[in-house]
């Protein structure tokens, strides 16, 4: 009887902890955001841009392909900027320092806003790992909707064209659902192992008192 009583605390116990496991990476997978791929085919070229997920804080890959349109090969020399907008909100932290260098708001976005603005960021994209791959890495400084976006400004020294702009919305969730992450999964998981440790407690008051009775 003893030992009956013994597995099946250790069942339900188990059980539970699985539950709580679940229910935080389910809760993760629902808030996780997919890979956007864009592709714009104008001036004869045709450009796949890769933006995926942001994160607050850290740095994200985002990436530019350009394609000669009617042949399909890489097109190198490109000259192309990679330009970022966000609302500023009161009370979140500053850009950081080497952001403000390329920053085209005036110089009262320098200093400590009383309001909301929107900011604005421009950096140049170097054409790298192979030919025709733009890459540049971006750091979001606060959360938010960011309207991030590409602009092929030509394909070739002395080439006019009309500039080709290649743009995704990415929303950068809250910095404490991305770096605690695995305190927001135990977060999740915390009544189910609350309600393992009551049926354990429960089982084995039962068992002692079993044990005086038989």
């Amino acid at each position: 009887m003893k030992v009956l009583m013994l597995l099946f605390s250790a069942l339900v116990f188990e059980s539970c902890m699985h539950l709580g496991m679940m229910g935080g990476r389910s809760e993760h997978q629902r808030t996780a955001e997919p890979v956007i791929e864009k592709e714009v085919t104008a001036e004869g070229v045709r450009a796949v841009a890769v933006f995926p997920p942001m994160t607050m804080g850290e740095p994200t890959l985002l990436t530019l392909r350009l394609f000669d349109a009617s042949t399909g090969r890489p097109v190198s020399g490109a000259q192309v900027l990679f330009h970022a907008e966000y609302l500023h909100k009161v009370g979140e932290p500053q850009m950081p320092a080497h952001q403000h260098m390329h920053e085209m708001a005036d110089s009262a976005a320098m200093r400590p806003p009383e309001r909301e603005h929107d900011i604005n960021l421009e950096f140049d994209v170097a054409e790298v790992g192979m030919p025709g791959k733009y890459s540049i890495q971006f750091t979001p400084a606060q959360s938010g909707t960011h309207q991030i976006m590409f602009h092929i400004r030509s394909v070739g020294e002395g080439t006019k064209q009309q500039e080709i702009i290649v743009e995704a919305t990415r929303t950068v969730p809250e910095q404490d659902s991305n770096h605690n992450g695995g305190m927001h999964s135990m977060g999740g998981a915390t009544p189910y192992v609350a309600i393992g440790a009551v049926l354990m407690g429960a089982m084995m008051i039962a068992f002692w008192a079993g044990g005086r009775m038989f």
